[in-house]
C-alpha cells in the first residue's frame, strides 16, 4: 500500500505510514496490559461475573478517570474478549458493539483513535468493517476561533478510518469501493485519500 500513498500530500501520507506503527505499537501495549496472559483467543462471558467484569470495563472507558485508565479499559475490552484468532469463529458477541458505543459516547480523542485501530485485531470482522465506515461518514469536527487547528479536530479520525480500510483485505476494499460510489466521506482529506484509493485501483500509484 505505500505506493498508494506516494501521491498524497504531506501530512496525509505521513499520517497513511505512521498508522502502521500505531498499529503495531498498539498490540505491544495489549500484551503488556494482558498482564502476563498469554494472547490465545477470547476470554468467553460465560459467567456472570465475566460480564460484571465486561460492564465495569465499559463504564471506566467513558468515566472521569486518568486517561490511561480508560485506555487500558478499551484495550482489554477489545483484546481480552473480542480478539480475532486465525480460524477461529468470534466466541463473543457484541464486543464491537460495545467499544463503537464508546467511541461514540467518548470527548477523548486519543481514545477514539485507538479504538479505531483495535478493529482490525477484532473477530467480529463485518461488525468491525461496519463500525470503520461509520466512522470514515463522520463530518469533520468544526474549528472555532483562530490559530492552528488543534489536534484531534478536523478529519483525523475519519481519515484513519479510511486508512484502516486499506489494510483490512478484500472487505476493506470493497467498503472502500461503496463508500466512494455513496459519496459518504464527508472530510476532505479522508476523501481526497480514498478519490486517490479508488483512481489507482487500489493496486498502483495513478499517473
Amino acid at each position: 500500500m505505500n505506493r498508494l500513498w506516494a501521491g498524497l500530500p504531506g501530512p496525509i501520507a505521513s499520517t497513511m505510514r505512521q498508522l502502521k506503527k500505531f498499529i503495531i505499537s498498539l498490540a505491544l501495549l495489549a500484551v503488556i496490559t494482558s498482564h502476563g496472559r498469554q494472547l490465545e483467543g477470547q476470554v468467553p462471558l460465560d459467567t456472570k461475573d465475566a460480564i460484571r467484569r465486561l460492564d465495569s470495563l465499559d463504564h471506566v472507558a467513558t468515566s472521569t478517570v486518568s486517561r490511561d485508565e480508560r485506555m487500558r479499559a478499551v484495550i482489554k475490552i477489545a483484546i481480552d474478549y473480542g480478539l480475532r484468532t486465525e480460524g477461529s469463529p468470534p466466541v463473543n458477541r457484541g464486543i464491537v458493539a460495545r467499544l463503537r458505543g464508546i467511541y461514540f459516547r467518548s470527548n477523548d480523542q486519543s481514545l477514539r483513535f485507538s479504538t479505531l485501530g483495535l478493529m482490525l485485531t477484532q473477530a467480529e470482522r463485518p461488525e468491525a468493517i461496519a463500525f470503520l465506515m461509520e466512522a470514515a461518514r463522520e463530518a469533520p469536527t468544526p474549528h472555532t476561533g483562530s490559530g492552528p487547528v488543534p489536534r484531534g479536530t478536523s478529519d483525523r479520525l475519519q481519515r484513519q478510518a479510511v486508512g484502516l480500510l486499506t489494510m483490512a483485505g478484500p472487505e476493506g476494499e470493497q467498503a472502500l469501493r461503496s463508500l466512494y460510489s455513496q459519496g459518504g466521506v464527508r472530510a476532505p482529506a479522508a476523501q481526497l485519500l480514498l478519490d486517490k484509493l479508488v483512481r489507482s485501483d487500489f493496486r498502483r500509484s495513478p499517473q
